[in-house]
């Protein structure tokens, strides 16, 4: 079905990668805590609509350049996600560090560290591996890490030169594995949900970016190890291999409506 057309070899394993919105580029992040940015071959319709030359990926003569490298982090890079235009990169490293950075340059215009109560007693910055940066919109970035989640304005704060964050919640008693925001209403005006679907230890949640935490489940006994949205509807995968749907959204998680599908093995 999928075909392999090229392969790229990486000095270090590769741990989280970020597709531009609107340009070819892939960013990359490695364990040795280096993040690159990789300009992938244009295609003929991303130059001219009207061209009818043939793709990079048929002709075998697109390459892949390496626009920027940098040891970004201390421990490995463990996310990345570009802003909402574009024009910036958030990586997440296990050095407990979230660093902001213009995307064709690689400068660093800002950084903020986890705050330290996000972290068990028992556990230290550099343990904080499920560490990843989400930003919506071009408004608000959620960094999650362990069991709390934290929520800051961009608007106000575009350089992260504030690390104090705006609100933080805790969605889950453990670590959290996954986050999607939910899918905005009809009567919404700005086309951002303030409502996030999350998954993990045993259970899933819904918190709104306001209200805070309006939704956990019981035990489902079983870690909870993904999730997403689509449509309407929440999905959550488990270890056991299982994957749990609720329909309606927030209302469906409320009244225990779900359906369950054990994958085989």
């Amino acid at each position: 079905m999928f075909n392999s057309i090229c392969t790229f070899p990486l000095p270090s394993d590769l741990l989280a990668q970020a597709v531009h919105p609107n340009t070819p580029l892939l960013a990359l992040g490695l364990a040795s805590g280096h993040v690159q940015l990789q300009q992938l071959p244009f295609l003929p319709d991303d130059l001219n609509p009207k061209s009818k030359a043939k793709s990079p990926s048929t002709t075998g003569y697109g390459t892949i350049e390496t626009i920027w490298r940098t040891r970004r982090h201390k421990g490995s890079c463990r996310s990345l996600a570009f802003s909402a235009n574009g024009d910036h990169l958030f990586s997440a490293g296990t050095d407990g560090i979230v660093k902001f950075a213009t995307t064709q340059t690689g400068q660093v215009a800002g950084k903020i560290a986890v705050p330290r109560y996000a972290i068990p007693p028992m556990a230290t910055a550099q343990s904080a591996s499920n560490l990843c940066v989400n930003p919506a919109q071009s408004k608000v970035l959620t960094l999650f890490g362990h069991s709390a989640l934290h929520i800051y304005d961009l608007r106000n704060n575009s350089t992260l030169q504030n690390a104090k964050p705006q609100q933080s919640y805790n969605p889950h008693d453990d670590y959290i594995s996954s986050l999607t925001p939910l899918t905005p209403s009809e009567n919404s005006t700005s086309g951002f949900s303030r409502q996030w679907f999350s998954t993990g230890g045993s259970t899933v949640a819904v918190t709104d970016v306001r209200k805070g935490v309006i939704h956990q489940s019981d035990d489902l006994g079983e870690e909870v190890l993904s999730g997403t949205v689509i449509g309407d509807r929440c999905v959550a995968g488990g270890e056991k291999g299982t994957l749990r749907r609720w329909e309606g959204g927030v209302k469906g998680l409320t009244e225990g409506i779900d359906r369950k599908t054990t994958l085989q093995k």
